[in-house]
């Protein structure tokens, strides 16, 4: 579930050394991983944009990901407990790097949530 519209963030690819826009939900940049928060990078954006649900054969950029999950009870309103969800992480850095699944804290709506896994950038 979403807590609002899109809107256009910053993406710093560590695949072309760019910053690209890209369109994410409000609560995507709730999300901390291990403390740090999926903060946007500095610099003016270039297209073409990062998408976070491309398929892999598509052309473009599709962002790094994280795979999160609420534990029964812990879920914020309008989520489904036991529930995946992916959320594009905005900056390539220790945090992203070095997550472990099942180990690694995750904050998401200011609930803790369970770290499932992480899908690195990949670009076509």
């Amino acid at each position: 579930m979403s807590a609002g519209v899109f809107q256009t963030a910053l993406y710093s690819s560590n695949v072309t050394g760019s910053v690209h826009p890209i369109r994410v939900q409000p609560e995507t940049l709730s999300l901390t991983i291990g403390g740090t928060a999926n903060a946007q990078p500095s610099g003016t954006a270039i297209l073409p944009s990062a998408q976070v649900s491309k398929g892999k054969r598509s052309i473009g950029i599709n962002a790094r990901t994280v795979t999160i999950k609420f534990a029964d009870g812990n879920e914020p309103d309008g989520y489904k407990p036991d529930s995946p969800i992916t959320v594009p992480w905005l900056i390539n850095n220790d945090a992203f790097n070095s997550s472990i699944p099942g180990v690694t804290s995750v904050s998401y709506l200011g609930e803790t949530a369970i770290f499932v896994g992480k899908t690195p950038e990949f670009t076509r």
